[in-house]
This record gives structure tokens, C-alpha cells and sequence, in this order.
């Protein structure tokens, strides 16, 4: 595709919908940004988007949020370097592992030649502080490292400008108590939640299974709507305490091995195998 290259440069943001199939009918066409970081040509800081597929049925307040997500600018990915071996393609100084690089037009710059080296790295880790700091940096890159175990690219922090991030440590300063506050509320409302939540589903076993024993219903449904698990009772049918999770969350309460009969019917399995 010769024109390829020529729509890439296109700093314009386009959303098309148009049918394509049945199931996936809106078909989001976006164009890529790009971010001129030195004097030069356009850096590179996104591949070519993918096309994004989702259902024709969507709301309107979602598929203009969809829309807007997807017309956001790319971001500036610095890569953590993972190998032994490379050298900057424009001074030729080496590079360590460990170290910092820009790929432009598939080589590596190094973060002085890519005019980044006033940056300062800051770690993952505190939401708070790297949201604020990068708000107020003037220029913000994200950096990644490449996970030879998962086989992916993962966040590992962001560069920022030192300004920035003394400022946003001011902010964190002086709202941490405030902050720490608001998370107390937070977990205690979720404890409240989960229990209501546990309490709901033990009622909903009993009238399921009328023959479960209290306490054995009360330990399935704190098991199965544990939260974060990704059990059937964190699910939405979970959560609506329909009969067909209820029967999924006994049934595989049984199958691990967590049900213990008592002794008369231990007795009968025996006598009658």
C-alpha cells in the first residue's frame, strides 16, 4: 500500500460506524497520532491501530465514551532494555540492560539522542502519584519491559519532568491523610457489601437446597463470592442469585472435595456401593 505511510501523518482523529456483520456491526476505523519529540521527522510512538470491533447494540452514552477512548492520543512508550547486546543508532554509545531507549523507524535511540534524558523515571506503584505527576509534566512517556515468562510488554512506570513530580509529591503530601481516610471508608463499605452479599446468597442455597446445612451453606457462598476470585458468584448471575449459579457454586463445592457427608450416609454407601 503506497499511501500507507502518507495517512499515518494524519493527526486527525475519524470514527466511521458501518455495518459488517451481524454480531459486531459498529466498525470503529481509527488513525493513528503521532508526536513530533525533536526537530526532526515525526517520531513514531503507536503501530497502526487495529480495528476495533463491538456490538450495534451498544447505548449511545457508551459508544460515544467508546469513541472518545479510541480518539485519545497515542502514548509515548519508552522500552526498558531486556538483551545483552545494542548501541544507539545515532551516536553509537552502548546500551545496557536495564537502560532506557526510543525505537524510531525500527532502531534504537538512546534517551539523549531521542531528547528525553531530562526526564526522570518514576516507578509504578502509587496511582495518586502518577497521575499528578504526569498532569503537570509538560511531557510524560510510559516506559515498558518485555516479559520473557508471560511473553508480553509490561508497565513498569513513567518518565516525568522533575517539576512535575515535585509537584505532584506536594499534592500527595499534603491530602495523604484525607486520602488514607477515604480508603478506610471504602473497605469498610465493601466488608459491609460482601457480608449483606454472602448473607443474601446463604438464603438463596437454603431455598435452593433446603437439606444443606446451615453452616455448609454459609461456607459455599463465602467461598464462591469471594471477591476478586472470579467465581461463579462474582459473576452477573451470581450477583442476581439466579438458581443456575447457585446449582454451579454447590456443584463445585462437591467436586472439590469441601462436602463431608455425615456418617449414616457414609454407612449406606458402603452397604450399598
Amino acid at each position: 500500500m503506497p499511501n500507507l505511510a502518507k495517512k499515518a501523518f494524519i493527526h486527525s482523529h475519524t470514527a466511521a460506524i458501518r455495518s459488517s456483520h451481524p454480531v459486531c456491526r459498529a466498525k470503529f476505523c481509527l488513525k493513528v497520532n503521532w508526536r513530533p519529540v525533536r526537530n526532526e521527522e515525526p517520531i513514531n510512538i503507536a503501530s497502526l491501530t487495529p480495528t476495533h470491533y463491538t456490538s450495534g447494540d451498544l447505548p449511545k452514552k457508551k459508544t460515544k465514551r467508546l469513541a472518545a477512548k479510541l480518539n485519545q492520543t497515542p502514548e509515548l512508550v519508552v522500552f526498558e532494555k531486556v538483551s545483552d547486546e545494542g548501541a544507539c543508532s545515532e551516536c553509537g554509545v552502548e546500551l545496557l540492560p536495564g537502560d532506557f531507549l526510543l525505537m524510531e523507524k525500527g532502531q534504537p535511540l538512546c534517551l539523549a539522542c531521542a531528547d528525553l534524558d531530562r526526564l526522570v523515571f518514576l516507578p509504578a506503584g502509587d496511582t495518586a502519584l502518577s497521575r499528578r505527576a504526569r498532569r503537570h509534566s509538560s511531557l510524560a512517556t510510559v516506559v515498558v519491559r518485555f516479559s520473557r515468562a508471560r511473553k508480553r510488554y509490561e508497565r513498569q512506570g513513567l518518565l516525568v519532568t522533575e517539576e512535575g513530580l515535585a509537584k505532584a509529591e506536594e499534592e500527595c503530601t499534603a491530602d495523604a491523610s484525607a486520602r488514607a481516610a477515604a480508603r478506610g471508608r471504602a473497605a469498610l463499605a465493601r466488608q459491609e457489601e460482601d457480608h449483606e452479599f454472602v448473607t443474601a446468597l446463604t438464603q438463596a442455597i437454603l431455598q435452593r437446597y433446603p437439606s444443606c446445612p446451615a453452616d455448609e451453606s454459609r461456607r459455599i457462598a463465602e467461598h464462591t463470592g469471594c471477591r476478586r476470585s472470579g467465581r461463579v458468584g462474582r459473576s452477573a448471575v451470581g450477583k442476581a442469585l439466579e438458581a443456575s449459579a447457585v446449582d454451579l457454586a454447590v456443584i463445585a463445592h462437591i467436586r472439590q472435595g469441601c462436602y463431608h457427608p455425615p456418617p449414616w450416609l457414609a454407612f449406606l454407601c458402603t452397604v450399598f456401593p
